[in-house]
């Protein structure tokens, strides 16, 4: 059992009493309490007389049921005083300012927001390999430029990757391999070995340097060859050791210094046949006339 303050009069007064003693109230079954400031008041107050929160009855006529049993100790009749099921249904008004918002249904997770975070960030993160790859990919076809003389390869590059960081580069040694290929049209056309010599030693790295070569190797075995003299072919042979006609140049160079030395004998030869005639003839017109 315990003690409350009556609602009406505020004198102490049991739980189990059936009406206060000093006022007359009906205390047993006939009392609740705010559930805003926990305030007692009478079962047919419509507000709380402290806070003025507004009761809503939902059953009529329904009290707070107590056990009779003597036997309870202080905390049963502490129980007694609690709502339970059967007991009055009590809210607060939503014009009292002291009432507390009612609570708001929680709104499920929007699983459709998730999975399109999902895809945006799979897509971002192909994107970002497939950045990286092409990247890679770029630079590998810059290095594999570095001692390239093909004109096509470079343009093959600026059509793949037309916003390269390398494009400059790229664009620029196009140009120089464009300005070598134009240089030797020239060259060829002219057929001069001072041009083609030139052209050989200015660019050792193109790809017509064989062909210079040959061309270089040509010139020389044909003048050669005109000329017909050993000077001609040691000429020919010193400036092309690994040349195309390295074999024929000394052996015909063997034959031209015999043949060389053979006119230059014969050349001693005559001129001292012209010496010894010219001699003899000059004894003869020295000779005494006899009679």
């Amino acid at each position: 059992m315990s003690l409350i303050k009556c609602p009406e009069c505020g004198h102490e007064v049991s739980t189990k009493a059936p009406q206060c003693p000093n006022c007359g109230v009906p205390i047993l079954n006939n009392v609740k309490r705010c559930p805003v400031c926990n305030t007692l008041s009478l079962m047919d107050a419509e507000q709380c007389p402290n806070c003025h929160t507004k009761f809503l009855v939902a059953k009529a006529g329904d009290a707070i049921e107590s056990q009779a049993s003597s036997s309870h100790d202080e905390d049963n009749d502490y129980q007694e005083m609690q709502p339970t099921e059967d007991s009055p249904v009590v809210t607060s008004s939503e014009n009292s300012p002291s009432t507390p918002p009612p609570p708001t249904k929680k709104k499920g997770f929007p699983w459709w927001l998730l999975i399109l975070i999902l895809v945006l960030v799979g897509v971002g993160i192909f994107f970002y390999y497939e950045c990286q790859i092409r990247e890679a990919s770029e630079e590998t076809a810059f290095l594999n430029l570095k001692n390239c003389t093909e004109m096509e390869s470079y343009k093959d590059f600026i059509n793949r990757y037309p916003k390269s960081t390398y494009l400059n580069n790229v664009r620029a040694r196009l140009a120089e391999l464009e300005r070598i290929e134009k240089l030797w049209r020239e060259v060829t056309s002219s057929m001069k070995r001072e041009r083609v010599q030139q052209f050989i030693e200015e660019h050792p790295a193109s790809n017509h340097k064989p062909m210079a070569i040959h061309l270089l190797d040509s010139i020389d075995w044909r003048k050669a060859e005109r000329e017909g003299t050993s000077a001609a072919y040691d000429f020919y042979i010193l400036s092309h050791e690994d040349g195309e006609h390295i074999e024929q140049a000394m052996q015909a160079r063997d034959e031209a210094r015999v043949r060389e030395a053979r006119e230059e004998l014969d050349s001693i030869n005559a001129s001292l046949a012209d010496h010894r005639d010219s001699m003899e003839l000059a004894s003869d017109k020295k000779a005494p006339v006899t009679l």
